[in-house]
């Protein structure tokens, strides 16, 4: 089994050593929570190493905006990354059975299922279309897209809505408030389903006017389904909006989860006893600092000292031995308090 390294060791060790090749995943959470910004790292990961991917875009949201922020842009020119539309599920399934045809393709998004239109005959109107066409469509569709992109060797991620979890008959207080869009065959079909949930938003100050700017949100991973891992052991990490999850931040709450950075009230203490007062200022701390605590997550120090965090450590610490990279050319200072 061939796994894709995604670029970010969170999502590496909750979906159990990054995206397998031929096998089918399902990324849901409300609006905002980072879906489509995560996915496009992983999509960056991927053409990255050289690999082709296509991106069925039916909600026409990604822009030349975006596909510049994560370096996309070039990777198109390159015909790394191809950029498709599709509106309704036929349209999908001839597409999907032409992409399996090509042995260049490692890896197809669908964003997102939920905007793709149940196919009906162009005479019907609005109110001709039956209740529960589209889930009837996508539980014959889905497996059909698994078993081509199997054979084929591509990984498919399907990007699905939140929708309210209505409940009928006798109501269960502890059921959740919302379940993925799309019927069973989004949940029985995957052989992963990541939930991404938002959390605190991350902020930092104006330099003119002195406000809170928010720049981005505390996001939790977790997967619901998993055939490669145990499931339901999130992690929370830090998503910088149209910049993806940071891994400057992920190796800073890293040391600090692992004791590497030491806490003595409000003052923050590197291995090389660097310091710094207040965790904005951590976050915020110079490239060069940054770059040491990398080497030494990542066993660059020398192994007789104890606290040295090796590969085999943060493996059995459960997260990926894959090194971390600083890619950010700049990351501001969160000003948070402790």
């Amino acid at each position: 089994m061939e796994f894709v390294d995604t670029g970010v060791s969170a999502l590496n060790t909750v979906l159990g050593g990054g995206i397998a090749l031929g096998y089918f995943y399902t990324f849901w959470g409300v609006q905002g929570c980072g879906k489509s910004t995560i996915t496009c790292q992983v999509v960056r990961a991927f053409c990255r190493q050289g690999l082709k991917v296509v991106y069925i875009d039916s909600e026409r949201a990604l822009n030349s905006r975006q596909k510049d922020s994560f370096g996309l842009s070039d990777f198109e020119a390159q015909g790394l990354f191809i950029h498709l539309s599709v509106q309704f599920m036929d349209q999908l399934e001839e597409v999907g059975a032409a992409l399996s045809q090509d042995p260049s393709i490692k890896l197809v998004v669908i964003d997102s299922l939920s905007e793709i239109q149940p196919y009906a005959d162009k005479e019907l109107r609005l109110q001709d279309i039956r209740p529960g066409l589209k889930a009837q469509q996508s539980s014959l569709l889905l497996p059909r897209l698994k078993h081509w992109f199997a054979n084929a060797g591509i990984a498919c991620i399907v990007l699905l809505h939140a929708r309210a979890n209505v409940q009928m008959g006798v109501v269960n207080p502890y059921a959740p408030k919302e379940k993925s869009d799309g019927g069973y065959a989004t949940q029985h079909v995957p052989d992963v389903v990541l939930k991404i949930s938002i959390g605190a938003k991350l902020k930092e100050k104006d330099p003119v006017s002195g406000d809170d700017i928010v720049i981005g949100a505390t996001t939790k991973l977790e997967a619901e389904k998993n055939k490669f891992t145990a499931p339901f052991h999130p992690l929370t990490c830090k998503l910088l909006y149209g910049k993806g999850i940071s891994q400057r931040y992920e190796i800073i709450d890293t040391a600090l989860e692992r004791g590497v950075i030491q806490k003595t009230g409000n003052t923050y203490i590197l291995p090389s006893g660097e310091k710094f007062v207040g965790i904005g200022k951590l976050y915020g701390m110079p490239r060069e600092s940054l770059s040491g605590l990398k080497d030494y997550l990542n066993g660059g120090m020398s192994q007789e000292d104890p606290s040295v965090l090796s590969a085999s450590s943060l493996e059995a610490s459960g997260l990926q031995s894959t090194e971390f990279d600083i890619q950010e050319s700049s990351v501001p200072a969160i000003e948070s308090e402790d």
